[in-house]
């Protein structure tokens, strides 16, 4: 550094004085400590079999392989014969160039671990809340990129592959901060003082810190200028990389995001269960307004709607696991999604596990015979949808049903006709049976009957008879 800086301050200010006295100062100098570069990059390669090097001997090897770098140029600039380039300078320092790109990475987590350590919270613009360790952060991605820029490695097919693994590392680092960042967020802030997850000004400092942190990889990654020259495809290699972090990195907020609310699961299924549907959005409202105060937008809609799959989840839960007034729960579930319709779209709340749901609640709100009568149109329109479809059928089955008793069914599978085989040729085929509607018949949905199977053929007879039992209560 003081030889490349020596000859920075001859080159701009000394040399002008020595001119005057027809005195080539920069010439002497180089004439002087080129030789001891040389000297130090014939015993780089030397030491290439003494690998790994300790952290002390590797920085300075940067450190000669940058002043051989900067005194070629100096000496090409005052017309001065180099053996240096006569060395061959990337052929002495080649072996180091993968142990300088994982030392800059080990350098910058290292910071990062301190920066973290010393964390206080900032105000970066007057709607929401970082923190210091973002920032210094990101001072940190951007020492890495000026480490890059200054190896400046000349062999650009061996640059390109170099500048792919920097780039990679440089993810990992970014990975590295939002892992322990949110170790650090859950071993101090995550719950209080009994136990419970309590959402606090430090989750939406949390998630700010990683959104800022992810948008600054494409800008970190125009900076570095990775030139994809004599490379197959190297373009796409380097859009993929960078694809991926994005997509890791993404994964790693929505796993966050997804603990955290899991976390208040039993707090939104306590009050599910309560039949009370403003004590949901009662405390719903109390922990997303502090969300929505102090995150950055973007954030604030993925946890909101990870909340809204969250109480999705917690509402099938009361439905199966004990009796529930099913008009509540129903009126319930149509309030919360007003409640969410105020900062999600239709779209992001009519996914499928509401429709569901909803399906379930309002069939569950009609009398029985209704349901059944449901039932029975739908299927039926499945089968006429069948038959006009281009789509060939597998056959035809024959059957019979009657009743021996209002709560006795008697099923006849008689025989199938059947117009397809199986992959290999073979036809062994037999017949599964069960009651439907399930949302009624409950307990007779479970068991399942089932023919013999008949082999060799493509019309079996079956023959076969079932008795299914109905409790008197279902058939009310």
């Amino acid at each position: 550094e003081a030889c490349c800086a020596k000859c920075k301050v001859i080159k701009e200010h000394i040399g002008s004085l020595f001119k005057e006295f027809q005195v080539d100062y920069l010439s002497i100098f180089i004439q002087v400590i080129e030789p001891k570069l040389t000297e130090l990059s014939r015993l780089c390669i030397a030491k290439e079999k003494s690998l790994p090097l300790d952290r002390d001997t590797v920085i300075a090897y940067y450190q000669a392989y940058l002043a051989c770098r900067q005194i070629e140029v100096y000496a090409c600039a005052v017309d001065e014969p180099s053996a240096l380039k006569e060395l061959n300078i990337s052929r002495c320092y080649e072996h180091l160039v993968g142990s300088w790109i994982e030392l800059a990475s080990v350098m910058c987590r290292e910071r990062i671990s301190k920066a973290i350590a010393i964390d206080e919270a900032v105000r970066m613009t007057d709607e929401v809340m970082f923190s210091t360790s973002v920032t210094d952060t990101n001072v940190f991605l951007h020492q890495m990129v000026s480490f890059w820029k200054s190896l400046d490695w000349p062999d650009t097919e061996q640059a390109f592959g170099y500048g792919l693994k920097h780039f990679e590392n440089l993810g990992q680092c970014v990975l590295y901060y939002v892992e322990t960042c949110y170790q650090q967020l859950s071993e101090k802030y995550l719950y209080d003082s009994e136990g419970r997850v309590t959402i606090s000004e430090r989750i939406c400092i949390f998630f700010n810190n990683v959104d800022h942190l992810k948008k600054q990889i494409p800008v970190v990654t125009q900076k570095m200028e990775i030139r994809p020259v004599g490379q197959q495809n190297a373009s796409r290699s380097l859009e993929v990389l960078m694809v991926q972090m994005e997509q890791n990195i993404e994964e790693k907020i929505q796993g966050f995001m997804e603990q955290i609310c899991e976390k208040l699961t039993p707090e939104i299924s306590q009050r599910i269960s309560e039949e009370h549907p403003m004590a949901l959005e009662e405390f719903l409202g109390s922990n997303l307004q502090l969300l929505n105060e102090n995150l950055v937008e973007s954030i604030y809609k993925k946890i909101l709607h990870t909340v809204w799959k969250v109480t999705l989840l917690a509402i099938e839960e009361v439905m199966v696991g004990k009796k529930y007034d099913k008009t509540v729960l129903h009126r319930t579930l149509t309030s919360i999604k007003v409640f969410f319709s105020e900062a999600l779209s239709k779209e992001e709340l009519e996914i499928p596990h509401y429709k569901v749901l909803l399906n379930t609640l309002e069939n569950r709100l009609l009398p029985t015979h209704a349901l059944i009568a449901k039932c029975c149109s739908e299927l039926t329109r499945q089968q006429e949808l069948a038959k006009t479809s281009n789509t060939t059928t597998c056959g035809e089955l024959f059957i019979s049903v009657g009743y021996r008793t209002d709560t006795m069914v008697e099923l006849n599978v008689i025989k199938a006709e059947v117009n397809t085989t199986h992959k290999d040729g073979s036809s062994d085929i037999f017949v599964y049976s069960w009651i439907l509607p399930q949302l009624i018949f409950t307990e007779s949905a479970k068991k399942k009957y089932k023919t013999d199977i008949v082999k060799g053929t493509l019309e079996p007879n079956f023959c076969k008879e079932f008795i299914m039992y109905l409790s008197q209560q279902q058939c009310l």
